[in-house]
């Protein structure tokens, strides 16, 4: 059986997914993420939703065993756990096993932010299974894109300003790219608003507006949506960090940095890098290293989510530097249960 996090079932929508783990043992549970690949090797999060026509290009990657032929492997430390889950799962075309490497955090640093990699996990390599709970055994550091961007609106709030509406151009157009909402503190919200309470302005300046439908991440601006907006001369620039580019050129977990007085608005462009990220001209690192048998028990063992494989690194000095300021978040899983 496949089940969600929330326990819900899964065999319909991923039943591929079931029967490539029929080789399983009786009474095994491992723990792992569906991933569906984009042409460019990425993770796609959309063409995740069409699980049928896009049968061929998903896969479950498995980074984890609980209990193995109904022994409990919860209190194990994760390199056995590992060994062990190295010796139960057969790769085919649905199913693969994260795969391991002995880089630097460094070197997995650099990689992650020049291949447009989505985060890093970072794992004792000793430490147990804690089903849902959040604990310094594990760490989450998301690997966010960033750039300017021209803030043509916002929506009110106490402080001034809720979130501000920004785009970028595209030759004279002023094309809406996300809300943003997150970042801001009672101090930034209260300087954007001077900033740009005597833009007011009675047209939307964005030439896409209104969109359709809200999206997939709630980041489509509809005509509903757009009465609680006001807006402003595209005069003002903003730094925002955010994870990716969608397919409909949104921003998905967007989060505002800083004001920028230094940058013309008529030169904020998608950036290269963007570009890069949304159609697929990165190229695919190959030549993994093949995993050790051991992994470090006092190091730490961190998990790289790109391009639908998992790299696991030993750390050991560099561990404190590396988990400075990191998030503790529970990752969507998905269980496998035969």
């Amino acid at each position: 059986m496949l089940y969600s996090r929330r326990r819900k079932v899964l065999n319909d929508r991923f039943g591929y997914i079931a029967r490539a783990l029929e080789h399983l043992p009786a009474g095994t549970v491992v723990d792992g993420e569906i991933v569906a690949l984009g042409p460019n090797g990425h993770a796609d999060f959309d063409l995740l939703q069409k699980f049928r026509s896009a049968e061929s290009q998903i896969i479950y990657y498995i980074f984890d065993i609980l209990v193995h032929e109904n022994r409990d492997l919860i209190r194990v430390p994760l390199s056995d756990r590992r060994r062990i889950l190295g010796e139960v799962v057969k790769p085919n075309q649905h199913l693969a096993l994260s795969a391991v490497s002995d880089r630097s955090a460094a070197e997995m640093l650099k990689f992650a932010k020049t291949n447009g990699v989505e985060c890093l996990i970072a794992k004792r390599a000793d430490s147990v299974y804690q089903p849902g709970r959040r604990t310094g055994l594990w760490i989450k550091y998301r690997i966010n894109i960033g750039q300017e961007f021209v803030v043509g609106g916002y929506i009110p709030g106490h402080l001034g300003v809720d979130s501000v509406v920004v785009g970028f151009y595209r030759g004279r157009d002023l094309i809406y790219a996300a809300r943003v909402r997150a970042g801001f503190v009672p101090k930034t919200r209260r300087e954007v608003f001077e900033k740009i309470r005597h833009l007011k302005i009675a047209k939307c300046p964005f030439v896409n507006l209104p969109e359709t439908e809200p999206g997939r991440w709630g980041q489509g601006l509809t005509a509903e949506k757009m009465t609680e907006c006001i807006w402003l001369k595209p005069e003002t620039v903003v730094r925002i960090d955010f994870l990716e580019w969608t397919g409909a050129n949104h921003l998905r977990h967007a989060k505002f940095v800083a004001l920028r007085d230094d940058k013309d608005p008529r030169k904020v462009v998608i950036l290269l890098f963007a570009l890069e990220a949304v159609y697929g001209n990165l190229s695919l690192p190959l030549g993994l290293p093949s995993p050790p048998e051991i992994l470090d028990p006092m190091g730490f063992a961190v998990l790289l989510f790109c391009f639908g494989y998992v790299a696991v690194q030993s750390l050991r000095s560099s561990s404190a530097t590396f988990t400075e300021g990191l998030e503790n978040r529970e990752p969507s899983k998905i269980c496998a249960v035969p």
